[in-house]
């Protein structure tokens, strides 16, 4: 599956937002504050439609979350179908991607990462093999690193111990195992968009 290549510090330039949460990323928007390329001093501004909003918005969830077009596509027909609010069944949906998931944990560093480590067969899931990145957890679930793999993993997470991981996940370091304890609040998520320009988007 094609994969995003752009540099993600250009993706935070472009967007003028922080969209992976990484504290190197507000210090590089604090020194180039504009977005790459042509100088800023001589860009014209110009008046942003409806459609290039809520185009925005979509652009910036798939590139924080790391999905495709089609991983999009499918994330909202998904979440449209949910009862409760489409925003935040899309949100949520993307926050318990299973590649996602372990980034939030601190078991990876990155998501790109994450995904690699899925796929390379590294987890178990309530006690069963996955090996699908998109998976979505369910309340209650639990992922537990392989025998054969926690000293890779105590290696990952000792390098990533300094950073903070959510209260919706109950984390074991010493067992290396996470528990997804419930669902995400909005204010919990990775996205700092408007989700409903998003669902806008897509309903045209």
């Amino acid at each position: 599956m094609a994969r995003n290549t752009i540099p993600k510090g250009k993706l935070v330039r472009r967007f003028g937002e922080n969209l992976f949460g990484n504290p190197k990323y507000d210090k590089l928007l604090q020194r180039k504050p504009g977005a790459p390329g042509k100088a800023q001093s001589d860009r014209k501004k110009k008046k942003v439609s409806d459609y290039g909003k809520s185009l925005m918005e979509k652009q910036k969830f798939k590139f924080s979350y790391g999905l495709s077009e089609r991983q999009m596509e499918r994330l909202y027909k998904q979440s449209a179908h949910k009862e409760g609010d489409t925003g935040l069944n899309l949100i949520r949906s993307a926050e318990l991607r299973l590649d996602n998931v372990l980034s939030r944990s601190n078991f990876a560093s990155t998501t790109a990462q994450a995904r690699q480590l899925v796929s390379h067969g590294h987890l178990r899931i309530n006690s069963k093999k996955n090996n699908i990145p998109s998976y979505t957890l369910k309340k209650d679930d639990v992922i537990v690193v392989k025998d054969a793999s926690k000293e890779l993993f105590s290696k990952l997470v000792s390098e990533n111990e300094h950073k903070l991981s959510p209260d919706w996940l109950e984390i074991d370091k010493d067992k290396q195992s996470i528990k997804l304890a419930r669902l995400p609040e909005r204010d919990e998520v990775r996205f700092i968009g408007q989700e409903q320009l998003i669902v806008e988007f897509y309903s045209r």
